[in-house]
């Protein structure tokens, strides 16, 4: 368009500049260039353009691909939500912790931290209880070898005392303070 015709349809130029009014297009957002949406690259209708414009036997195959698909997808969500209460039942039944620890995706965020703490409280407990058992072994390992202690000294004063008894020549008694049979005939002789 040139000056002279804008300025006879539009009047004044000093307002208006001509080379501002063009119309621009850039496409749609997103678009990609050379796409389409129902049409192949060779030119072919795409399933979906099959539909759209009617191809003969291109709907029908279509259909029965997106009914297949969308079984096979409610098929898995259903097993999905079917091992998801049999994982949550499973855990309502034991109370075990780590249960739910294995199958995280089964639980909420709440759940797996109130999991983690308790877990964590259970073995702080367990390593509390190992502290305390040793600390008992460690007492009774203590009582025990001054028990063996003791019966060596007892063993080793009944051994010394037997042998002075013979320098002696002093009957001996054993551990009860009893004589030996061997003095009683002894006695009995007598």
């Amino acid at each position: 368009m040139n000056t002279e015709t804008y300025n006879e349809i539009f009047g004044d130029s000093d307002t208006i500049d001509p080379s501002d009014d063009a119309l621009e297009h850039h496409g749609t957002k997103g678009q990609k260039w050379g796409v389409r949406k129902y049409q192949n690259e060779d030119g072919s209708l795409t399933a979906l353009g099959k539909i759209r414009y009617g191809s003969p036997g291109g709907s029908k195959r279509y259909k029965k691909d997106v009914a297949e698909s969308r079984s096979k997808g409610l098929e898995k969500a259903q097993q999905e939500r079917a091992k998801k209460s049999a994982v949550r039942k499973k855990y309502e039944e034991t109370g075990n912790v780590q249960y739910i620890l294995e199958n995280q995706k089964y639980f909420t965020t709440e759940e797996i931290n109130k999991a983690a703490s308790r877990l964590a409280s259970v073995n702080n407990l367990s390593k509390q209880r190992r502290e305390q058992v040793a600390r008992g072994s460690a007492w009774v390992n203590t009582i025990v070898g001054y028990g063996e202690a003791a019966i060596k000294v007892y063993n080793t004063v009944d051994q010394g005392s037997k042998i002075v008894s013979q320098i002696l020549g002093e009957p001996q008694a054993d551990t009860k303070g009893n004589k030996n049979n061997n003095d009683k005939k002894k006695e009995n002789q007598k």
